[in-house]
């Protein structure tokens, strides 16, 4: 997730925009990457109940994203 404020011209579907704490965050599925647990600061939220969400935008970038 990035900053709205950081990210390029989000494209809805592919980067789905979220508020986290009052903050607005975009997903950017083009850099999704592992991450190891103790580089993890402390969980803050969920996007749980986005979770549909979450999994269209790395699905459009998977299947769709170069039609």
């Amino acid at each position: 997730m990035v900053l709205q404020s950081a990210a390029p011209s989000p494209e809805p579907r592919l980067n789905p925009l979220f508020e986290i704490e009052g903050t607005k965050v975009v997903i950017n599925p083009l850099h999704i990457v592992s991450v190891a647990v103790d580089r993890l600061g402390d969980r803050v939220g969920s996007l749980k109940h986005e979770g549909d969400r979450v999994i269209a935008a790395i699905d459009l970038l998977i299947t769709r994203a170069w039609d």
